[in-house]
C-alpha cells in the first residue's frame, strides 16, 4: 500500500487521460488467483466506485466543483486507467511490498 501511494504522488502524479488520474492505491495487493483478469476487474470497478464514492462525499459536503456527468466520466476513465496499468504495475508493486513485510517470527 505505501508503495502504491509514493508511486502515485510522485510518477503517477503528472499523468493524465481525459482529466483522469491513475489512482494506484486501489491496487490490490493481496489478490491470490490464477486468473489474470480479476485483478484487472477488481481494481477498475474499485477505482470507479472509489471516485464516485468520493464525489458523493464532496456533493453532500457542499465541496463537489464539477457536474455529475464530470464525475461519472472521470470515474470511468480513471477506472480504465488503473485497469489497464494494473497488468503493468500490479507484479511491481506486489514484489516490492512482500519484500518489504517482516519475516514471521517464531515464538516459543
Amino acid at each position: 500500500m505505501i508503495t502504491a501511494l509514493v508511486l502515485q504522488s510522485t510518477v503517477f502524479a503528472t499523468l493524465n487521460l481525459g482529466g483522469a488520474k491513475p489512482e494506484l492505491v486501489y491496487l490490490a495487493q493481496f489478490i491470490t488467483t490464477p486468473s489474470p483478469l480479476l485483478p484487472i476487474v477488481l481494481v477498475g470497478s474499485a477505482t470507479i466506485l472509489g471516485e464516485l464514492f468520493w464525489g458523493l462525499i464532496s456533493f453532500l459536503l457542499g465541496q463537489l466543483t464539477v457536474g455529475a456527468g464530470e464525475l461519472v466520466r472521470t470515474a470511468l476513465l480513471s477506472g480504465l486507467y488503473n485497469a489497464v496499468l494494473t497488468p503493468i504495475l500490479f507484479p511491481v508493486i506486489r514484489r516490492v511490498a512482500e519484500s518489504s513485510r517482516a519475516r514471521r517470527v517464531f515464538r516459543w
